[in-house]
C-alpha cells in the first residue's frame, strides 16, 4: 500500500529469509524450518504450562467445597442411564439394582455387578452411581396413655365414622317450612329459558352485527 510492504504479526513468527545476512543464510529453506520448529515448540511448551497452571487453580477452588461420600462395599446402587438420542423425559437412573463389589485403591472408581450376581462386572466412576434409598418401617401404633386410677389403658383411638346427614324439609308440614325459612338459606335458581347454555361455546368468530 502506497509502495510499502506492511509488517504483519505473522512476519514475526515466520522470519523472512531476506532479512538475514548473507553469511548466516546458507540454505533459506533449512533455516526457515529450524526457526519455525523452534517457535512452534516454544509456543506448545508455553501453552502446556498455562493449561497446567489454570487446571491446578480450578482444582484448588473446587476442593474447597467438595465432600467425599464413599459407598460401602456390598451396598445396593443405581447406575446412571445414558440414553441415545433425545431424552428430555427419560429416566436419569437405570431400573436395575447393582451391588458394589470393590473399590480399587480407595479411589473414585467402583466395581459393580447386578444384585442377583448375573451379568459381567463393570468399573464405573463415583458420579455414575447413586445409593439405593433405605426402606424405613414406620410404627403407626400410638403409645399407651395412662388415664389414672380407675381407667383402663387405651392403645389406639380409631377415628369415628360419621355419616353426613342432609336435612330435607317435609313439604306436607307447613309448620316445619315456616320455622326453617328463618334458619336455612335456600339457593337461588335461575328461571331463564337459556340457563346452562353458552352463547358461543366454541368461540366461533362472528360479525359485529350479531
Amino acid at each position: 500500500m502506497f509502495g510499502r510492504e506492511p509488517t504483519l504479526p505473522v512476519d514475526f513468527l515466520l522470519v523472512q529469509t531476506e532479512q538475514l545476512p548473507l553469511t548466516q543464510m546458507g540454505d533459506p529453506v533449512d533455516q526457515w524450518l529450524i526457526s519455525h520448529s523452534e517457535t512452534l515448540q516454544m509456543a506448545q511448551r508455553k501453552a502446556g504450562e498455562t493449561l497446567k497452571r489454570q487446571a491446578a487453580l480450578r482444582k484448588h477452588q473446587f476442593d474447597k467445597r467438595a465432600e467425599e461420600k464413599p459407598i460401602e462395599i456390598g451396598s445396593s446402587v443405581y447406575v446412571k442411564s445414558h440414553h441415545r438420542g433425545r431424552c428430555k423425559i427419560g429416566d436419569e437412573l437405570e431400573a436395575s439394582v447393582y451391588k458394589v463389589l470393590s473399590r480399587p485403591d480407595n479411589g473414585s472408581v467402583y466395581v459393580i455387578q447386578l444384585a442377583d450376581g448375573s451379568g459381567p462386572q463393570k468399573t464405573v466412576q463415583r458420579r455414575e452411581i447413586r445409593p439405593c434409598p433405605t426402606q424405613q418401617t414406620l410404627d403407626h401404633s400410638l403409645p399407651s396413655i395412662s388415664l389414672g386410677h380407675g381407667f383402663e389403658e387405651v392403645e389406639d383411638f380409631p377415628p369415628p365414622h360419621v355419616t353426613p346427614v342432609r336435612y330435607v324439609p317435609d313439604s306436607s308440614d307447613d309448620s316445619s317450612i315456616s320455622s326453617s325459612d328463618e334458619d336455612c338459606h335456600q339457593l337461588r335458581r335461575s328461571h331463564r329459558i337459556t340457563k346452562g347454555q353458552h352463547s358461543n361455546l366454541y368461540n366461533i368468530p362472528r360479525s359485529a352485527r350479531c
